[in-house]
């Protein structure tokens, strides 16, 4: 039988974010969610996790890994090899170069005068992302985008801590996401801490989870668990409104 019965599938696809701060262990974090990963590695750093939890790495054979509409070429064209090879988990590690480099982009084109419409460079930049974005999860595995924390100073001189991707953006971002999980290295210990889960909303928002083994071992299980608990929860309350 060609088809699947959706109670049949053991959990839901991870199509996860990962966001924390320079070594919160979020590369690591993908090691712990499958044992066979695609890395389209944009920071150079993909092999450093290769064997890690006794996960096998592999890299899209691409000439320019912070594009993302090559990149999204590249992943419908090597499909079936994605398929064949088992791959388990589709990670972009990081996002914050391909952001970076699509905004200086638009920015230059609109200064350059290229554009009569200047809002046309950043409608380029959103289709190449969204582009990429459903080429990645199209092809039914598990999905990890990556982006960071970083410091800076506000309009005041005062530090602030910002994601390196906007508000705006995580918003188009997540409509294909079903949890954002913040990994923090906080006094002498790693956790992970629920931000937005589809299942649950905001139900979850602070909920942490310690990476008590190492290496984030298990920790993606009970995030599986706590989204499937608030998944039916949510489901109940449905059923009991109705």
């Amino acid at each position: 039988m060609a088809l699947i019965r959706a109670r049949d599938i053991e959990r839901a696809p991870r199509h996860w974010a990962l966001v924390g701060s320079r070594l919160a262990g979020k590369s690591t974090f993908l090691t712990a969610m499958s044992k066979i990963i695609l890395v389209v590695d944009t920071e150079g750093r993909g092999r450093e996790i290769d064997g890690v939890n006794g996960c096998e790495v592999f890299i899209p054979d691409v000439p320019d890994r912070q594009d993302p509409l090559a990149i999204s070429q590249v992943l419908r064209r090597d499909a079936q090899d994605i398929r064949d090879v088992g791959i388990q988990l589709i990670a972009i590690d990081s996002l914050t170069p391909i952001y970076k480099r699509l905004s200086a982009e638009a920015v230059a084109k609109n200064e350059r005068k290229t554009n009569k419409n200047l809002s046309i460079a950043y409608v380029d930049k959103a289709n190449a992302i969204r582009l990429f974005q459903d080429a990645a999860v199209s092809l039914g595995t598990d999905v990890a985008m990556i982006w960071h924390y970083e410091a800076g100073r506000d309009g005041n001189g005062k530090e602030v801590v910002n994601q390196t991707i906007s508000e705006v953006e995580r918003q188009k971002l997540a409509r294909s996401l079903n949890g954002i999980i913040e990994l923090q290295a906080e006094k002498g210990r790693r956790v992970a801490r629920i931000v937005w889960s589809r299942a649950g909303g905001n139900l979850l928002r602070g909920v942490e989870i310690v990476d008590e083994r190492g290496h984030w071992k298990g920790v993606p299980e009970q995030i599986d668990a706590l989204f499937a608990e608030a998944g039916h929860r949510r489901q109940e309350g449905v059923a009991n409104d109705g």
